[in-house]
């Protein structure tokens, strides 16, 4: 997919997060159904407020989609929801908690979790069971592949009602392992925990520090005196919830207390006593927490959140779904654009050869499955995939509607001007702009929220002692609008010079590929990186991806564009990373319609490799190759403790095609080409067919132990046929994994290490496979924009792009004016040109310039697409030809015009908030 496959042992389990609860629907109107799509939807916090918070206003249907790569996520939330959907009196709400937060359980509880896994069983044979389940009509899952993991969780849940000590070691093994790393993404500090304690954080910030870390160190839900170790005993089992995950092959991330989720100020100021949030001095319900205000207010909240659900399940629907963010928002738009189809023939995630197919149940031509969204929420999704390839998957499933928000939430530098350009490589303002996106926020000078935490975070931040992360904020919300709702231009869009368009993705393609990205923060001459984030979010997928999105939204030649892209990286002799990724990115370019060779022999002058003899070769090929296992796993033991010192990142694994005599292609050298767009899975490869069959397929059989297992890992990917037309039997291909370290203070060591994990001749046939799709495939995939041209596939049904009126002038890539053109169609317009009447400019808004004739004779508005300056702006006039341009300067925020002032949220972000809550 989008963004390079990165050395992990084990699957990310987030327990927790540092960001508190939202309410997912405050900005959208009331009393209007809404659809939300929750990329990386971690835990239930957002979805219980969100049912808490809409208490009191007038009903409606919300119907979520929850999208997470971790189906023990899923697993552990449907179980919640469940027990809560089933509302048995015995079940009170301090059980809930501890099933849900707990790493350890009595013999009780334990009981309850084991049970109702075996009762999900029941019901979880096949889909369409499910639906018609009790639960069906609240919870649904978007894909069979989606309940058939979590019915493997579940059964793993149910069977842990019978292990002993002996079973439950390699958990023991694991927890102890995993809070012995010393990563610097664990040292929690006040500005980390001062959102969930916000407006008093300055009080309560140093007292949750405390309890987080006491949390991962002892896996106690309540925090304790640190010098009274026994002061809270644990219980005698493990939870199947967190244990069953750390023994297969996840791998638990910090943070993990639950008390970050909830709103703790609540705990130290004065309430009314008709607050719902009142606490109460009942040891029933909130035993052990009697003496923490911390964790009594949590509990509280958890209460009042978890009844509101219950009251509010019959106009709740989630939807469910464990695979890729990124691959399921192209196979939803897959799904829209292509007459409810419902696979786009893209893996499930980046580990592992399952296709990813939905339901034809919700998402084919009789279902009710939601493609477009009034929301869309990628918590902080955006730290390891990237900004930029958020907006270019999710943003076109936004609803066409003035109040549909996309929202994205990072770890930003706030002390530095040019962050809000480096969230999409160093163009925010020009990119967002031609992607039809406006961030209201930036644009506005104001938002619709409070402050009052952003100015806690600031504060911290700066009384920071740790001078480095001063100005890192982590947990900033960014709400991503339709820029034609905003800005009243609902007709006309950009249109854009090929190499003007070019230059844009050339410099974002550079940027992309570089190890310090422009995310990275400059300290006393030496580079941090990003806490919690990876250091590369991009490969050259998410480049074409970004072309393809450009060209759907502004109006330019993409074939002459896409030409010229690629004659600026093969002629750029100071980017040699750039170039070593060329053939990968011609790889996709061969996917859209029109841009790839009718299928051909290939004529040759050597011994023949077997797809040389098919009677049609495509213009892309996929390379799969077997990793003994001996050499993969010598790289992942050294990785694995690599990984448990401080500061060091997972490094990057990447293919590559290496020729050893001869001259390949447009490079023109003999220059190893990378491929970052790869799969990997473990398990034992069989071919169908002779290898110089045209109907030569590879499948695996896939070991589900994976990293943890014995199998061989198979490595695929797709190359261009530029590339393997003149193969040679003694060119090598291979995996490589680069490694990117802080040194001890946490600043980024000058030099990357690349460590090669096996390496062989395409003569190695055993290890070697040449086939028109990748395994388990019977087509080649339909990439997030970038879209192959089968016959076999229907005419995508897809509306033009506005009608071009208006032109930006770019330097170094950025826009710095923009020409917007207007024809003076009335008759009473064209006396006044022919007379020479005198015009002026006249600002009304940001987006507003006024056209006067005269003494306001005749006003025409002229209204752009994003905020512009009427000072400095110049004219053409052509009084014959009957139409005005005008050349006006870019409004930049940071420049502080007058004209952005006032210029506020339109009323349809306004927030509710229910007064009594």
């Amino acid at each position: 997919m989008h963004t390079p496959l990165l050395f992990r042992p084990g699957t990310p389990f987030h327990a927790g997060s540092f960001a508190p609860a939202v309410n997912l629907v405050e900005d959208l109107p009331q009393g209007i159904n809404a659809n939300v799509l929750l990329l990386s939807c971690g835990d239930v916090r957002n979805i219980l407020y969100t049912a808490y918070a809409e208490r009191g206003f007038p009903p409606r249907l919300l119907d979520y989609t929850a999208c997470d790569v971790d189906e023990n996520a899923l697993a552990r939330n449907i179980l919640l929801f469940t027990l809560l959907l089933d509302s048995p009196d015995t079940v009170t709400p301090i059980r809930l908690w501890n099933v849900y937060y707990d790493f350890y359980l009595d013999d009780a509880d334990r009981l309850l979790v084991c049970n109702q896994a075996q009762k999900l069983l029941c019901f979880a044979r096949t889909l369409d069971d499910w639906h018609t389940s009790p639960y069906g009509t609240t919870l649904r899952f978007c894909d069979e592949g989606t309940l058939s993991l979590v019915r493997r969780v579940w059964e793993q849940y149910a069977d842990s009602l019978h292990f002993d000590e002996a079973h439950w070691e390699p958990f023991e093994r694991a927890l102890s392992a995993t809070k012995t790393r010393t990563s610097l993404s664990q040292e929690t500090n006040e500005a980390d925990v001062a959102r969930s304690c916000a407006p008093v954080a300055s009080e309560l910030a140093s007292e949750l520090v405390i309890a987080s870390r006491q949390h991962w160190e002892r896996a106690l839900a309540c925090p304790v005196p640190l010098t009274s170790p026994k002061a809270k005993t644990r219980s005698a089992h493990p939870n199947p919830v967190f244990a069953i995950p750390l023994m297969g092959s996840s791998t638990l991330e910090y943070p993990t207390d639950p008390l970050l989720s909830f709103h703790l100020a609540a705990g130290c100021v004065p309430l009314a006593q008709e607050s719902p949030l009142q606490p109460q001095d009942d040891p029933e319900i909130y035993p052990g927490a009697k003496n923490d205000r911390l964790a009594r207010t949590a509990m509280v909240q958890f209460t009042a959140w978890t009844e509101a659900f219950k009251n509010s399940s019959l106009m709740t629907i989630i939807r469910f779904t464990a695979s890729d963010c990124l691959a399921f928002c192209c196979t939803l738009r897959h799904c829209r654009d292509y007459n409810r189809k419902t696979y786009a023939k893209l893996y499930r995630r980046s580990l592992g050869f399952d296709v990813l197919t939905l339901a034809d149940s919700e998402y084919g031509s009789g279902g009710q499955a939601p493609t477009s969204f009034d929301i869309i929420d990628t918590s902080t999704l955006c730290d390891n995939t990237g900004t930029l390839n958020l907006l270019v998957s999710a943003a076109p499933l936004l609803a066409p509607l003035p109040s549909a928000i996309l929202y994205t939430q990072g770890a930003y530098n706030t002390s530095d001007s040019r962050s809000f350009e480096n969230l999409l490589e160093g163009h925010t303002t020009t990119l967002s702009a031609l992607l039809g996106l406006v961030p209201a926020e930036y644009w506005t000078n104001a938002k619709a929220a409070s402050t009052a935490d952003e100015a806690t975070l600031a504060v911290l931040a700066q009384n920071s002692t740790t001078s480095k992360y001063q100005g890192i904020i982590k947990g900033n919300r960014l709400a991503w609008k339709h820029s034609r709702y905003v800005s009243g231009q609902l007709a006309k869009g950009f249109c854009l010079r090929t190499s003007d368009l070019a230059g844009l993705i050339f410099s974002v393609y550079v940027n992309a590929l570089r190890t310090v990205g422009p995310n990275a923060i400059t300290h006393n001459t030496k580079t941090i990186l990003p806490r919690y984030g990876s250091y590369l979010q991009h490969n050259t997928l998410s480049t074409v991806a970004l072309l393809y999105a450009l060209s759907a939204s502004v109006h330019t030649d993409v074939v002459q564009t896409a030409q010229d892209l690629v004659s600026l990286i093969s002629g750029s002799a100071s980017e040699s990373t750039a170039r070593q990724h060329l053939y990968s990115l011609l790889t996709y370019m061969a996917f859209p319609p029109n841009w790839s060779p009718k299928p051909s022999v290939v004529e040759i002058d050597h011994e023949q490799y077997g797809f040389q003899k098919w009677k049609e070769i495509p213009a892309i090929l996929a390379i799969s190759v077997v990793v003994p296992t001996e050499s993969w796993k010598e790289f992942s033991q050294e990785e694995i403790q690599n990984l448990r010192l401080p500061g060091t990142y997972p490094p990057l694994m990447s293919a590559h095609v290496k020729p050893l005599v001869g001259e390949h292609g447009v490079l023109g050298t003999e220059t190893p080409s990378t491929f970052s767009d790869i799969q990997i899975s473990f398990g034992t490869v069989t071919a169908q067919s002779s290898r110089d069959n045209d109907n030569f397929k590879l499948f695996v059989d896939e070991d589900k132990a994976a990293w943890k297992g014995d199998s061989p890992m198979i490595v695929s990917f797709f190359v261009p046929l530029d590339l393997l037309k003149d193969i040679r039997m003694d060119d090598q291909i291979g995996l490589h994994a680069r490694r990117t370290a802080l040194d001890t203070d946490g600043f980024l060591q000058a030099e990357d290490q690349t460590k090669v994990v096996f390496e062989t001749s395409f003569a190695n046939l055993n290890k070697v496979f040449v086939t028109k799709y990748r395994p388990n495939h019977a087509g080649h995939e339909m990439h997030d924009g970038v879209l192959q041209s089968q016959r076999d596939w229907p005419v995508r049904t897809k509306s033009p792009a506005p009608e071009p009126g208006f032109t930006p002038c770019l330097e170094n890539a950025d826009i710095v004016s923009v020409t917007g053109h207007l024809d003076i169609a009335s008759d009473r317009g064209k006396e006044l040109l022919a007379s020479k009447a005198p015009i002026t400019l006249e600002q009304t808004s940001p987006f507003t310039i006024n056209i006067v004739f005269g003494k306001k004779d005749l006003v025409l508005p002229l209204i752009f697409p994003i905020p512009v300056l009427a000072k400095g702006s110049s004219t053409r006039i052509a009084r014959t030809s009957g139409y005005i341009e005008v050349i006006a300067p870019l409004a930049k925020p940071s420049a502080s015009p007058p004209i952005l002032d006032d210029f506020i949220f339109p009323p349809p972000s306004t927030p509710h908030h229910q007064l009594q809550s």
